[in-house]
């Protein structure tokens, strides 16, 4: 009897489960950091490291060259006075497709500002777009 009981239970855990997979949920887009005076998406914080604003600006100039293939395409300005390097990349986005080969769904164009000062260094994403024919910036799929 109690395996009875125990087999009858273990079934309406799996069907409520079923059953629950099964309502399709409106997908919510993710919550994100909107800049209040451009009203675009902008990730920015800084960072405390020791070193001179010369030393961090070497160093951030370093990464970029470490981690872009090509430096020149990626660096729109810098200046080691102020330690500022404004930039701007790409990123492939990529899907599986049926057969589980990646595809590339689309490249978002990005641009950051990497700020050098004393013990401490500033870093900005903004501007993210939809690589098309025109600049299609991603802000507008949200219903603001």
């Amino acid at each position: 009897m109690k395996q009875r009981a125990y087999l009858i239970a273990l079934a309406l855990l799996f069907a409520t489960t079923i059953a629950t997979a099964q309502k399709d949920k409106e997908p919510q887009p993710p919550t994100l950091p909107i800049d209040s005076t451009t009203k675009l998406i902008t990730y920015r914080g800084v960072v405390t490291q020791q070193g001179t604003q010369a030393e961090l600006f070497q160093r951030a100039m370093d990464w970029i060259a470490k981690y872009y293939k090509n430096t020149a395409e990626v660096i729109k300005s810098s200046d080691n006075a102020t330690g500022v390097i404004e930039c701007a990349s790409k990123l492939k986005i990529h899907i599986a497709a049926k057969d589980g080969t990646p595809t590339v769904a689309g490249i978002v164009n990005y641009n950051f500002t990497l700020e050098a000062k004393e013990g401490r260094y500033r870093y900005t994403f903004t501007r993210f777009s939809l690589k098309d024919a025109a600049y299609n910036p991603i802000e507008k799929w949200f219903n603001t």
